[in-house]
């Protein structure tokens, strides 16, 4: 996460504020600023949770052009007189639990984390900029979210009976709420997550005249109201906007490396400094290099930060309660990926690095990546698993030219090393006939690898596998003899002796001579992935039906182990839901119930049925609106299911479909859409980058002369 959120500085550039990754505003750059840039709003959570307010007395310092008057003093922090100490002092001297203060974190992020030409997929998911003058401009990240808007009417009293029925699922977060004053100890409220969306609940007091106007729903316990808000990505003023590079800020003078962010709304609120002695609530201690709000922003233990000079000040017993380092802001507005990988790029500036200068990527391959990794590189490796789960299928994939050899217990040696023939008393060597094909493809196509797929290498006896020895081991036949082409690739397939009976060991120098070995096991979301794919008659690999009914169903009906001591009557995997697709595709896209319990046997061929018959979202559904929120898939595997299947869209069809991924899926959903739909097809990334393009300069300029509100 240090890479991407880096240590704050001030917005000059010139003096480094705090070591601290999160921060608050500087008081002497604030003086600098206009009213309308000091003051902000609260959330409408930030409000429930401590009830923030303006002063009544402040009025004139609202928020300009608000017609609002729910606007606060935000917390900000002065240097202290001592120029060798980082401690910060709180500038506004009146803040303690009861107040109306708000809290607008700053974060200095790195630009590589944003910067597309160094990074695939930003951490921070998809940003977006809006821009209301040369100098000012708020973005939103996907990923940095925080509870902020109500929910109201039928929305709410839903959630709320779902939550008294503990029928709302969570999701494992949770963000600071309010502070208790009894107990002086922060509340945390969870984090729980209903179609699609994130939502919060907050208890608030009936006397917190939380949502004036807006009529919220609520239930009420006792004095206590329980509001529902959403969870959104946090709006954030960028402070040194004209200092950018040019591809965030087109008049950017790019003399900045990071983006300098404040929260435009305050988010945050009810959070007290310091617990001091014999008081009634707790207080500051006008320090906040020792607060508790320091703590929770950088998740640091309170207790070690105190300076002994001034415990004697401090309730130390509650104090030392303040430990967050695993429950801080970061943690909890922060959804991506922490490891931040930046792609090898050309720079101007030289520097030596000590050790090996290896370069460390953690991103994530899948299976057909770490495949083509060693075809383009000329490896020989081996897939396992049991059968049916598609080890032929991906190396016909991977190269559909592939030549095969499959092997069998019986298998006649010539068959595998050829044969030798006497013609006029001198012998000559007959090659076998998987050797010509694989020798024909190679020379046709010098530019590329192809490969000489050996298959069923496990389930042959010793005999038969010694017989592959030098093939694998010396890339040729026997030494000399039968060399094969530079171009030629071996890859092997076979089944573990744990997930079969037919399946032997293989000898110690045959499995030590591959360069890699890759287990397969079932899986659902990678199957439905190349199910979406597009075959040669032009239609997806898999029945969308077929793929929807697995993502629905999921591990019961996808694969099903077999039991030598009781064998099945029918036996389900992703070969046989291959089948089942052609056995549609082959009758007219029409199910016949018998055709289906062929295969698959009565309970699943029922349950398939059943599933059919009812209402199923395709692209011109979505295209049209013709489609109700009940209709729109809400498990993961669904969800997957229908976002491969919708990249069959045409480009007039483009925008909406990539709308609906993006308001009912979410960020990551549309990447692994936009990432189908584009590629293989230079016309259609083409297409796609432009259409994105639009649609950021369309957000641009509707809310240039806007007004923040």
């Amino acid at each position: 996460m240090s890479e991407i959120f880096l240590k704050q500085f001030l917005p000059n550039g010139d003096q480094q504020a705090t070591n601290d990754v999160v921060a608050i505003e500087d008081m002497s750059d604030l003086e600098q600023l206009s009213y309308d840039q000091i003051f902000t709003k609260p959330t409408n959570y930030s409000d429930a949770c401590s009830g923030a307010k303006i002063n009544p007395n402040h009025r004139d310092f609202a928020l300009r052009n608000s017609d609002s008057q729910n606007s606060s003093f935000i917390v900000v922090a002065q240097a202290s007189n001592d120029s060798n100490s980082q401690k910060f002092k709180s500038a506004n001297l009146q803040m303690d639990v009861s107040d109306n203060s708000l809290v607008c974190p700053m974060l200095f992020i790195n630009l590589n984390a944003l910067n597309p030409r160094k990074v695939k997929n930003s951490p921070l998911g998809q940003y977006k900029i809006r821009k209301f003058d040369k100098d000012f401009a708020l973005i939103e990240f996907e990923n940095l979210v925080f509870p902020q808007s109500i929910v109201v009417s039928e929305k709410a009293e839903l959630l709320t009976s779902l939550y008294n029925t503990g029928n709302l699922k969570e999701t494992g977060k949770s963000f600071i709420g309010q502070f208790d004053k009894q107990t002086k100890r922060p509340i945390f409220n969870k984090e729980y997550e209903y179609n699609g969306k994130l939502y919060v609940p907050c208890r608030a007091s009936s006397a917190r005249d939380v949502l004036v106007g807006q009529n919220p729903t609520y239930s009420q316990k006792g004095d206590e109201f329980l509001y529902w808000f959403y969870v959104e990505p946090i709006s954030w003023r960028i402070r040194n906007y004209s200092s950018l590079p040019s591809w965030l800020n087109p008049d950017g003078d790019g003399s900045h490396k990071g983006i300098l962010l404040r929260s435009n709304y305050g988010i945050i609120s009810g959070i007290p400094f310091a617990v001091v002695k014999d008081t009634t609530y707790p207080k500051h201690s006008n320090d906040y290099q020792i607060s508790f709000l320091r703590a929770y922003l950088n998740g640091y233990n309170s207790r070690d930060e105190i300076p002994d000079e001034i415990l004697r000040d401090i309730d130390f017993d509650n104090l030392r309660l303040f430990n967050l380092k695993d429950h801080n802001f970061l943690d909890e507005a922060f959804r991506g990926d922490k490891t931040l990988i930046i792609e090898n790029t050309v720079s101007n500036s030289s520097s030596t690095k000590k050790g090996y200068n290896i370069k460390i990527d953690n991103t994530p391959l899948s299976i057909q990546e770490q495949m083509q990794f060693y075809l383009n590189t000329g490896k020989t490796f081996m897939l396992h698993g049991p059968s049916g789960i598609g080890k032929t299928r991906r190396v016909q994939d991977l190269d559909p030219q592939c030549v095969m050899l499959q092997l069998r217990n019986g298998i006649l040696p010539e068959e595998i090393i050829g044969k030798t023939a006497f013609e006029d008393g001198i012998s000559k060597w007959i090659e076998p006939t998987w050797y010509t094909k694989i020798k024909e493809v190679c020379e046709n196509d010098k530019e590329h690898n192809h490969i000489l797929f050996i298959d069923e290498l496990t389930n042959v006896h010793a005999n038969e596998q010694s017989l592959v020895y030098h093939i694998v081991l010396e890339h040729s036949i026997d030494g000399n003899i039968g060399k094969l082409p530079d171009n030629c690739v071996v890859i092997a397939a076979g089944n573990n002796p744990e997930e079969s009976e037919a399946a032997y060991n293989m000898p110690e120098p045959l499995f030590r001579r591959f360069d890699a070995h890759i287990q397969l096991k079932p899986d659902i979301a990678s199957w439905l992935e190349w199910g979406s794919e597009l075959n040669n008659k032009n239609r997806p690999k898999i029945h969308p039906l077929i793929a929807e009914f697995v993502a629905t169903y999921g591990e019961r009906v996808f694969y099903s182990a077999y039991d030598p001591e009781n064998p099945p009557k029918f036996a389900v995997d992703p070969r046989a839901w291959e089948q089942v697709s052609n056995i549609i595709y082959d009758n007219n896209n029409t199910l016949r119930f018998k055709l289906i319990e062929d295969k698959v046997g009565t309970d699943i061929a029922t349950s398939l049925i059943d599933f059919a018959s009812k209402n199923h979202l395709s692209v011109d559904d979505i295209v049209s609106g013709n489609y109700i929120q009940s209709d729109i898939p809400t498990s993961e595997n669904e969800k997957f299911a229908l976002t491969y299947y919708l990249r069959k869209a045409k480009p007039e069809q483009l925008k909406v479909v990539r709308n609906f991924i993006k308001t009912n899926f979410g960020g990551e959903k549309l990447a692994t859409f936009d990432k189908l739909w584009a590629e293989n097809s230079d016309e259609n990334a083409l297409f796609l980058s432009d259409l994105i393009e639009e649609e950021n300069k369309a957000s641009i300029h509707t809310d240039n002369n806007s007004q923040l509100s």
